[in-house]
């Protein structure tokens, strides 16, 4: 369920001539990865879902979330961050957004 709607996204961006899509709604990350992360944004600890037309679907969120992302994200790559270490969930960003 959750490739098919990732494979459906990237057919819509290319579609429309977009390369990657940046997701940070929480209901949007758990609706094309299966994954909801239950700190989000309301406690300042984003996890993020960027998805690529010809690359990899990589989902960055908090280190603390790792089992429980292994276990339930449907996605090519996980990356962590630490909490005030280095520039946190930023510092993977600019290179998956490059398109």
């Amino acid at each position: 369920m959750f490739k098919a709607r990732m494979t459906a996204l990237r057919e819509r961006l290319a579609v429309s001539g977009i390369n990657v899509a940046l997701i940070t709604d929480d209901d949007s990350v758990y609706y094309y990865s299966g994954y909801y992360d239950y700190l989000h944004m309301d406690f300042g600890r984003p996890t993020l879902l960027v998805i690529s037309v010809d690359g990899d679907s990589v989902l960055i969120t908090p280190s603390m979330e790792k089992e429980m992302a292994q276990a339930a994200a449907v996605v090519d790559r996980i990356e962590l961050w630490n909490d005030g270490m280095g520039n946190e969930w930023r510092e993977a960003l600019p290179g998956l957004l490059v398109g």
